[in-house]
């Protein structure tokens, strides 16, 4: 019996779409995350579900405020 090749490709696209993905807990630190734009941004150790959280406060004086993965 042969193989539909859609079931190939839906294979692939799903390794791939799993190789980039980045995962924090916080617990510890930021790890290694940061903000740009107007406003600052913080790691609490207790805000979090569970353990720690980045936090991001956004003045609203500009246009854009960005959160960004290592």
């Amino acid at each position: 019996m042969k193989k539909a090749p859609y079931v190939t490709l839906s294979l692939t696209m799903l390794l791939l779409s799993l190789q980039g993905q980045i995962i924090s807990d916080f617990s510890n630190n930021a790890d290694n995350w940061h903000s740009e734009g107007d406003g600052a941004y913080y790691w609490e150790s207790d805000a979090g579900n569970p353990g720690g959280c980045l936090r991001v406060d956004d003045d609203a004086t500009g246009g854009m405020n960005y959160a960004y993965a290592p």
